[in-house]
């Protein structure tokens, strides 16, 4: 059965036009009206877990290798308590990358991913305080410049998220120092992890306007696509239906016909026609003037539609108040039914025609006709019978059914 397609091109085009508001206006703020801001989160959230996922196994091997490495260079005496603060922050390095491997964490994937950093960056800030040796202690210090980088651009934090992890680090490092009045050199502080986090802020809020540009670029081409999708639909509706009715139109009907035809050729089966005709529609039309007249025409066509509900029956106007509707595989009987059953249903509609000779409501007349389609029968014979029929029907008084077949060649 033929159906009309509606769209959603007024409601692309108003997500468009918001989307390139707010790339025009800007975002410094780094949020987003909902449900866009959602949208992202959900989206950033996923490609952070994704990558952290795929690179995990390769982080913490590199990790543990740079420890055996530091392990065989440093001398035994010089190592202090290194090899326990270097195993407690590959602990919190392990905790966050097996966190990503559970899919029923991803939701909280913002909160366990601060924590894990924010562990590992306490611990890189206060574990150089505790070692003698000055070239261990520098290379510790340099050391937790980097964790404070990786921790703003690697790990897929969000802006806020990532200043939680290393401001918060710095604090309950602090804390820990004045509690033990461990010595701290104030000036290497500011210039390994206070600069670290400053800059790294910079580059964490950078990178996510960047991705927040192109998360909204993105949506804008989703939209021109869908727009653009809309419209070809469109057009492929208007190249199909027809304006008033919403049935085929005569052009695409010829087009099913010609397949369905070949179709029943090919397998044997019973190919059936119906033409109706509104009786007397011209003095309709006149008596109640051509706007009226177009709502019995959308009237009868909603009638004949109920009447094609099988995927391959098709119902199309076939010019004017004149339609016509194919049904495959319908044998001489069942069309029958079904002619009737669409007479029965547009004599119950009761719209009125004072113009009629026969009754006071509309009627319409139909023409039948069914066949088994072979080689040597032109499938215009079965339409040119149907018609034959109809004009058979409104000979003999109109509001009836008229049926013939084809005979088998």
């Amino acid at each position: 059965m033929y159906s009309s397609y509606g769209g959603r091109q007024t409601l692309a085009e108003d997500n468009a036009l918001s989307i390139q508001d707010l790339l025009n206006r800007g975002f410094n703020r780094l949020l987003f009206p909902e449900p866009l801001e959602s949208d992202f989160r959900t989206l950033q959230q996923s490609q952070a877990i994704s990558t952290l996922r795929k690179n995990f196994p390769w982080v913490f091997g590199i990790y543990f290798l740079l420890g055996i490495g530091i392990w065989l260079l440093i001398p035994t005496g010089s190592l202090g308590i290194w090899p326990l603060i270097h195993s407690l922050i590959g602990t919190f390095v392990l905790i966050g990358g097996a966190c990503s491997y559970i899919p029923q964490l991803d939701r909280w994937y913002q909160q366990y991913a601060t924590f894990a950093a924010c562990g590992g960056l306490s611990l890189s800030i206060v574990g150089p305080l505790y070692y003698s040796d000055a070239a261990m202690t520098q290379i510790t210090q340099i050391g937790s410049l980097y964790v404070v980088i990786i921790v703003y651009t690697v790990l897929g934090l969000r802006f806020v998220s990532a200043c939680v992890a290393g401001w918060l680090s710095g604090v309950l490092a602090l804390t820990y120092i004045a509690a033990t009045n461990v010595k701290l050199d104030w000036l290497v502080f500011h210039e390994t992890f206070t600069a670290a986090n400053i800059v790294g802020m910079m580059m964490a809020y950078l990178g996510e306007h960047r991705n927040r540009t192109v998360f909204l670029q993105s949506r804008l081409l989703e939209l021109e696509k869908e727009k653009s999708e809309e419209l070809a639909k469109a057009m492929e509706k208007m190249s199909r239906e027809d304006g008033l009715t919403g049935l085929a139109n005569r052009r695409y009907f010829d087009a099913v016909y010609d397949r369905e035809w070949r179709r029943a050729q090919r397998y044997g089966h019973c190919m059936s026609v119906m033409f109706i005709d509104i009786d007397y529609f011209k003095k309709y039309n006149d008596h109640y003037g051509h706007q009226q007249g177009d709502e019995c025409i959308k009237a009868i066509a909603t009638i004949i539609s109920a009447q094609a509900q099988r995927a391959g029956d098709l119902a199309a106007r076939y010019g004017g108040e004149e339609f016509v509707v194919i049904y495959p595989q319908t044998n001489a009987d069942d069309l029958k039914l079904i002619g009737n059953r669409t007479l029965t249903a547009i004599r119950d509609a009761q719209l009125p025609n004072a113009e009629s000779k026969i009754k006071d409501t509309v009627t319409a007349s139909i023409g039948l006709a069914c066949c088994i389609p072979s080689q040597s029968l032109n499938k215009e014979a079965l339409l040119k019978l149907a018609d034959e029929n109809l004009y058979r029907a409104k000979e003999n008084g109109r509001d009836r059914v008229v049926f013939s077949a084809l005979p088998m060649e």
